[in-house]
């Protein structure tokens, strides 16, 4: 689900077929870069990346729902994450 914005290719981790909603998967391997020890500027870079993506998928219409590794121990929590991303999607695409 590639999205072009502003000429940069951007992609959630998930796309949900036949909506502008997305799914985003939080780990948190991305802020360690797979390292035991933690770079607090790898850290930043890293946020800083992620809310510029962000940015961009919400610019594109797309909206998120943000799924950690604790929501995989309840599927109801998270499809009430999808099932309101998806609303608020069908919301923002008959308001505009």
């Amino acid at each position: 689900m590639p999205v072009i914005v502003r000429g940069v290719t951007r992609r959630g981790d998930f796309g949900i077929d036949g909506t502008d909603a997305i799914i985003e998967f939080d780990g948190m391997s991305k802020y360690s870069g797979g390292s035991a020890t933690v770079d607090p500027s790898a850290v930043r870079r890293a946020l800083l990346e992620e809310k510029a993506r962000q940015s961009d998928l919400e610019d594109a219409g797309k909206e998120t729902a943000r799924v950690v590794w604790a929501d995989l121990d309840h599927p109801s929590v998270i499809k009430a994450k999808v099932d309101r991303a998806i609303a608020r999607a069908g919301l923002r695409r008959r308001s505009a």
